[in-house]
C-alpha cells in the first residue's frame, strides 16, 4: 500500500505516517539500498527511545548541598535558580520546587521556603470561579 492508502485506512495525516516510516525503517541489503519497515522493530526502536527521553534527577551532592544552604539562609528558589553561582549547575526554579516535592533534598519541605502570606490563587481566577457560582 502506498502512504496515502495507509493513512486513510488509519484515519492519520499523510505526513505522519511518512514520518513513522522514515523514523523506523531498517535498511536491508547487500548495498545497502533497500529499505524495509518491520513493526515489531519500530515498537523495540520506539520503547528505546522512550526511555532516553526523560531529564535526568540531580544527584550531585554538592548541588543538593548548596540548594539546602541557601533555603537555609532564606533564599527562595528563584535567587538560587537565578544566582550568578558559576562554580555550580544550579537548577531551575521548577526543577528545585520538584525536588522539594520529592523530597531530594534533607530536611527541607515548602515550610522552609520564605511566603509573605498563605497561598492565594490568582485575581483573574478567583473571579471567573465567583462568575461561575453566580450563574
Amino acid at each position: 500500500m502506498g502512504v496515502r492508502a495507509i493513512a486513510k485506512a488509519l484515519h492519520r495525516s499523510p505526513s505522519t505516517i511518512s514520518s513513522e516510516i522514515n523514523r523506523n525503517k531498517i535498511e536491508s541489503g547487500s548495498k545497502g539500498r533497500l529499505y524495509i519497515y518491520y513493526p515489531h522493530k519500530a515498537q523495540d526502536l520506539y520503547e528505546s527511545r522512550k526511555k532516553e527521553c526523560h531529564s535526568k534527577t540531580i544527584i550531585d551532592t554538592n548541588v543538593l548541598n548548596y540548594i539546602e544552604e541557601k533555603i537555609k539562609l532564606h533564599w527562595s528558589p528563584e535567587q538560587i535558580a537565578n544566582g550568578n553561582e558559576k562554580v555550580i549547575c544550579v537548577p531551575s526554579t521548577s526543577t528545585i520546587y520538584r525536588m522539594i516535592h520529592r523530597k531530594q533534598i534533607k530536611q527541607i519541605t515548602m515550610k522552609h521556603l520564605k511566603r509573605k502570606d498563605h497561598f492565594k490563587r490568582p485575581a483573574e481566577k478567583r473571579e471567573n470561579s465567583m462568575m461561575v457560582e453566580e450563574l
